[in-house]
């Protein structure tokens, strides 16, 4: 503790001893700092804040996407037209072309005397008076632009987000150009498939005659029923009728003749490929299980392929709708304007930073020769040898130079 004070006060005394030196500099530092400041060109800084729009969806069928939303190459098919990420933004805004066009638009080569320099030279300057910020929290992109002049530097600001807004619309238009063209190709190969489907369908109706395979089943098994009823009740009657009548007898012959042509029936359509053209549209009991496999198959196949078909139907009028497209993609929440208030230089800031720099140096100079003026007057000082030698060598420098 006494230590540190000893260390404290010692640094107060060396202050005191070297108080017009500080002060001095200080002083002349800070003037100078103040002149400067006000012979530097004012800069004014205007901001344009903008929030890309919330454009509505087209209205594509819900139940179609989530359908097929698990099929193999249909889910990248929903593409989305909203806003580019924040960070294809800020690309746009410093990209060179959006420099050049900026450059050439607002005449920056005269205004900055630039006439003759690189074009890569004019940008470098032009992106150091704008800056770009995008605000994830909210999705807001912020433009600042810095120029000699307000009105300029209003103008600049609102150029960049009309210049922005113009060239997103362009890359939307591209993309939905491309999209357009990739669907449309996907969407002719599924209209070909659902005309083949269909034209299997037909093939295999006029082939089987399956049309309807829960009706024609449901046809079958009544037929299949009233036969075994007609069987029945003709042999219950023959039976009756042989127990009654002798043999020959014509209605026993009848009965027989009846008999014979309901089992044949009966045959016929428990037995595959057995029916005659007339029966077509009954399906057997042996052809039911594989004919009606088939034909779900077939109708099962016909109808994701449709809702494929209508899926990516609505999808290329989208692409189509956004290619021709013109509208906003940006909202301006705040358009630039003249400021007011300089924004370059900060008058007040220079002088304090350059105040405190100049007491550090002034400071740092004045221990270096104290430093100096202890080790030279102080024989048993470490480094009194050393300032010795180094004085000598001065002198004999300068008795040379004067000879």
């Amino acid at each position: 503790m006494i230590s540190d004070r000893i260390n404290l006060l010692d640094f107060i005394a060396f202050v005191l001893r070297w108080r017009r030196f500080i002060v001095l500099a200080v002083a002349l530092v800070v003037v100078i700092t103040a002149i400067v400041s006000l012979m530097v060109p004012a800069r004014y800084t205007a901001t344009a804040t903008i929030f890309p729009s919330q454009e509505e969806p087209l209205d594509v069928t819900s139940f179609i996407s989530s359908q097929l939303a698990g099929l193999p190459g249909v889910a990248g098919f929903a593409a989305q037209m909203g806003a580019l990420p924040g960070e294809i933004y800020l690309t746009i805004l410093r990209s060179r072309s959006m420099s050049e066009t900026v450059i050439d638009t607002f005449g920056l080569r005269k205004v900055w005397r630039m006439e003759k320099a690189p074009i890569e030279d004019v940008i470098d300057v032009l992106l150091n008076c704008a800056t770009f910020r995008f605000e994830l929290r909210d999705g807001t992109v912020s433009i600042d632009v810095s120029a000699g002049d307000p009105k300029t530097a209003a103008d600049m600001a609102n150029f960049y987000a009309r210049e922005l807004d113009r060239r997103n619309q362009e890359l939307k238009s591209q993309k939905a150009t491309h999209d357009k063209l990739f669907i449309g190709a996907r969407l002719e190969d599924a209209r070909q498939r659902l005309e083949l489907l269909a034209d299997s369908l037909r093939s295999f109706q006029e082939r089987t005659g399956v049309v309807d395979v829960e009706e024609q089943v449901r046809a079958t098994i009544k037929t299949a029923a009233e036969l075994e009823a007609l069987r029945l009740t003709t042999e219950l009657e023959l039976t009756l009728a042989k127990e009654m009548m002798e043999p020959g007898n014509p209605l026993v012959d009848e009965l027989e003749r009846k008999l014979a042509g309901v089992r044949a029936q009966m045959r016929r359509l428990v037995n595959r490929h057995q029916k005659s053209a007339e029966d077509k549209l009954i399906l057997t009991l042996g052809d039911a299980p594989s004919y009606g496999e088939a034909y779900l198959r077939l109708l099962r196949d016909i109808t994701v392929q449709e809702l494929l078909y209508q899926y990516l139907m609505q999808q290329y009028e989208q692409a189509r709708i956004a290619e021709v497209r013109r509208t906003p993609t940006m909202q301006a929440i705040d358009w630039g304007v003249p400021p007011t208030k300089r924004s370059w230089p900060r008058r007040g800031l220079m002088v304090v930073v350059a105040g405190a720099a100049a007491f550090v140096f002034a400071l740092a100079i004045a221990m270096i020769i104290e430093g100096f003026r202890k080790a030279s007057d102080q024989p048993e000082h470490s480094q009194h040898a050393k300032v010795m030698a180094l004085k000598e060598s001065l002198r004999r420098r300068k008795r040379t130079d004067e000879s």
